[in-house]
């Protein structure tokens, strides 16, 4: 629904969500969205421990073959051990953790690629069967999950995005470990879009201070192989974007004429381009 004097309801379809999607409420109130299914998977989470960081970080390269069928896959280095207390004994603080659901089909190929990696499973089985033994499901475990298990025991640390270059060079991310120490601990996400992988990482990092936080941003993309995505600012471009989405825009200013929706979200909107209706 736009917002004007008199809102109009518009439908868009397939790609035409561009317009709207990730632009966070600047122009227009979503009423009502229909989302595409596929049939249900009772993923096998799994945990899979490895002496070093580089062999997890070389595993998780591996596992995005197309032939195996993934849903998610993270790979978290030691120090987050200690806050993730609910995984007991199944991630050692003495070992770095990949965590992944796995389709079924998957699973005898995707055991036999961790073994070849050196890797040792730790946990397996569908959501129910970890929350019986008191597991927390994969999910728990990655992503921005990894920040939220540690604030629970230490409110001092804040995160970083990272998106990394393709293809992944896995030296970057221990290059990081040499310079920053105990300062920045390491986890990364791969994915898979449109046939293409991609690389991501959600640092944790210890707040020291606004002035440290943007030393540190800079120092981590003058090292090459990565670009940070800042989550501590308040304008779509200056986080992840990077750039002004031209269509977005425009579509602004069919849906949201006056400006009236989240002002000052987006660069891309200037004050001059509100009118009245």
């Amino acid at each position: 629904m736009t917002v004007e004097r008199e809102p109009r309801v518009i439908d868009l379809h397939g790609d035409e969500i561009q317009q709207v999607h990730h632009a966070y409420g600047t122009n227009g109130v979503i009423l009502d969205v229909e989302v595409a299914l596929s049939p249900a998977v009772d993923w096998v989470h799994c945990t899979v421990l490895f002496d070093t960081y580089r062999g997890a970080l070389d595993f998780g390269i591996a596992a995005q073959a197309p032939s195996l069928d993934i849903f998610l896959l993270s790979t978290v280095e030691a120090r987050f051990s200690p806050y993730y207390t609910a995984m007991r004994d199944r991630f050692p603080a003495d070992r770095h953790a990949v965590f992944a659901m796995v389709s079924p089909e998957s699973m005898d190929d995707f055991s036999a690629l961790a073994a070849s990696h050196g890797g040792t499973i730790s946990v397996a089985g569908t959501e129910a069967e970890l929350l019986a033994e008191g597991l927390p499901p994969a999910y728990e475990c990655a992503f921005n999950h990894t920040t939220l298990q540690a604030l629970k025991a230490d409110r001092g640390w804040t995160y970083l995005q990272v998106a990394y270059a393709q293809p992944f060079d896995p030296a970057v991310v221990e290059r990081h470990l040499e310079i920053f120490g105990d300062d920045v601990l390491q986890h990364q996400d791969f994915a898979r879009a449109n046939g293409e992988c991609g690389t991501f990482g959600i640092l944790l990092v210890r707040w020291k201070g606004e002035a440290h936080q943007y030393e540190l941003i800079r120092e981590i993309e003058s090292q090459g192989g990565c670009k940070i995505f800042n989550p501590h600012v308040v304008t779509i471009e200056d986080g992840g974007m990077k750039t002004i989405d031209t269509q977005q825009i425009e579509f602004k200013k069919r849906s949201d004429p006056m400006g009236l929706m989240n002002p000052g979200k987006t660069r891309g909107w200037t004050a001059d381009m509100a009118v009245e209706r």
